[in-house]
């Protein structure tokens, strides 16, 4: 039912190129009009409201405010308009492909325009969210060309990694999204091929799939892995390529052809697996394929103008898209060395938040170590992220429902490592023997009240911390308490999974969630006289860029790896050999 992938590859290899033409054309208008413009109007949303943190509070703020509102149902109008459009066109360029007709520009828009009313039916949203936010979650980001870099944020895998029991659950889930995406991988062609509707759509994927589902995703997978390596290699040569060139001036030119050409990798992998789905609707339609039909090439002439059009448009590009790779600043002047900052300790050498851990940290000499502290249900402060300690105890309690005595006596195990979870006072005093300072985060629960800041300070001040201790927290309302009772400490404001500005607290600076932090982002809160610490970095790309766009620190799980960098970065000269290959890898997913 299947055809083989040499059949996909050639109507890949035979499509005109006028029609090439137009599908990179299509592209560069998503890339430089459509995508801009959602962008706008999330800004224009997210700076309405004043930021907008992914959580409950964040989106009711959003959803409160009718302006807001309204931009945020204009960039998901012009993101679900971009996207489907984008598979109706790809579609239409296989389906008049593989029925035996020689596309043209106009019978590709003719055909488009036929298709387009299929998708106005009830169900469209489905479609969309298949193609938008399904596909691209299952890393198939082929027919998703606003969102396609949307996934899951790290932080959350992390925390489901740190036990074998939930690491089996986030696999599962994992596999799951996989496996649904490639069972209904069909469903737009049945719309735009077959006619039929997107909910009738689904339930045909559904039925070919269930007899074909290895075949269907085996030669997708292929597809995209030979896609992946091609634009692996694009990302690693940029660097030694653009070394050969001596000009600056020419270098910064040069610079941007290697997003071109992941650009046109892009619209090259979207039409391949379209020739792929079509060609199993139709054989599952009983249409047979004209694989050995005769194709006549275009004349010279036409060959010659098609080329120079497509230089024209490609130039124009270039010239019009401000890209990431090209856009953020290296080499930023800075007056102090970013700082490493490890992150609950080193887990690798004992449990997050535990003695152990707090010990392995020190051995490692970062700059300071961050440790989460809550409530017990009789009032004391201990040293724990997670709330519930089913995870890292395999028990279903709450720490703020329990004793001191019992949260205390608990083992918690952690990537090999056991220990038993410390008193905070316990904690900060093991801390100021070692001499490490500390970065200490309140966490939130439904036992902390307006008493909660006051009793941390006052079971800190009996410990003892280490000097320099600094604060932050990720409830506004508890920074508040806290620059309020001790205007003279350090304190700052974590910051979530956000869009738009941050909140504007008189705070020494923020603790951003790294898929968050951006050069706008770190320049806004300079200009406001605070710090920018990202967490939790643990890519070395990710803090590469970070860190060449200003980066005041690193809230990291790799000390060591992360101190290098720092010192790598200090040393490298604006436009050093690597940025260019560290944004295409940042902007493509590319390790």
């Amino acid at each position: 039912m299947v055809p083989p992938i040499r059949h996909t590859l050639t109507q890949l290899i035979r499509l005109p190129a006028r029609v090439w033409l137009l599908l990179l054309a299509v592209s560069a208008v998503i890339a430089v009009i459509v995508r801009p413009a959602a962008q706008w109007s999330i800004m224009l949303a997210t700076d309405r409201a004043g930021g907008v943190t992914a959580t409950p509070a964040g989106f009711v703020t959003l959803l409160g405010d009718p302006v807001a509102l309204a931009g945020m149902a204009t960039a998901a109008g012009l993101t679900l308009a971009a996207t489907l459009g984008w598979a109706v066109l790809v579609l239409a360029v296989a389906d008049h492909r593989r029925a035996d007709r020689r596309p043209s520009v106009r019978t590709v828009l003719r055909g488009v325009r036929s298709a387009a009313p299929r998708l106005l039916r009830p169900g469209i949203l489905v479609t969309g969210l298949q193609l938008a936010v399904l596909q691209p979650l299952a890393g198939t980001t082929v027919f998703a060309p606003i969102t396609g870099g949307l996934a899951v944020p790290p932080f959350i895998g992390r925390e489901f990694l740190k036990a074998p029991l939930s690491a089996a659950l986030w696999c599962s889930l994992a596999a799951l999204v996989v496996f649904v995406s490639f069972r209904v991988v069909l469903a737009p062609a049945f719309t735009v091929v077959a006619g039929e509707g997107p909910i009738r759509g689904l339930l045909s994927s559904l039925r070919v799939t269930r007899s074909a589902g290895l075949p269907v995703a085996g030669q997708i997978a292929v597809l995209l892995v030979g896609s992946a390596i091609a634009r692996v290699l694009v990302v690693w040569s940029s660097t030694p390529l653009v070394e050969l060139i001596p000009s600056e001036q020419l270098r910064a030119v040069v610079d941007v052809l290697p997003v071109l050409v992941l650009s046109a990798l892009t619209v090259v992998t979207a039409q391949a697996v379209a020739f792929s789905v079509v060609a199993t609707v139709q054989s599952a339609r009983g249409i047979a394929s004209p694989i050995g039909e005769r194709v006549d090439a275009p004349g010279p002439t036409s060959r010659r103008i098609v080329a120079v059009v497509m230089v024209v448009v490609v130039g124009c590009t270039a010239l019009l898209v401000p890209s990431r790779a090209v856009s953020q600043p290296v080499g930023v002047h800075r007056s102090t060395v970013p700082l490493v900052i490890a992150h609950r300790g080193y887990d690798r050498g004992g449990p997050e938040n535990t003695i152990a851990g707090l010990e392995a940290a020190a051995a490692l000499h970062p700059d300071r170590v961050e440790v989460d502290v809550q409530q017990t249900g009789d009032g004391t402060f201990v040293a724990s992220h997670d709330t519930n300690l089913l995870v890292l105890a395999g028990r279903d309690e709450d720490i703020d429902t329990m004793t001191t005595a019992a949260v205390t006596s608990t083992t918690v195990r952690m990537h090999g490592n056991a220990g038993t979870i410390p008193t905070m006072s316990t904690y900060v005093s093991r801390a100021r023997e070692l001499g490490v300072p500390l970065l200490i985060e309140l966490k939130a629960t439904p036992a902390t009240d307006d008493r909660s800041v006051a009793e941390l300070f006052a079971q800190l001040d009996s410990a003892g911390p280490p000097e320099d201790t600094w604060f932050h927290s990720l409830d506004q309302n508890v920074v508040r308490q806290m620059l309020a009772q001790r205007p003279e400490q350090r304190i700052g404001l974590t910051v979530g999974p956000h869009l738009g500005p941050l909140p504007d607290l008189p705070v020494s600076f923020y603790t951003v969630e790294q898929a968050s932090v951006t050069s706008a982002v770190i320049r806004s809160a300079h200009l406001r006289g605070r710090e920018v610490y990202a967490w939790t970095a643990n890519s070395d790309v990710r803090m590469r860029v970070m860190l060449r766009a200003g980066l005041d620190g690193v809230v990291t799980d790799r000390p060591v790896a992360a101190r290098a960098l720092v010192a790598r970065v200090a040393q490298e000269r604006p436009g050093a050999p690597g940025a260019l290959r560290d944004e295409l890898s940042s902007c493509c997913r590319v390790p």
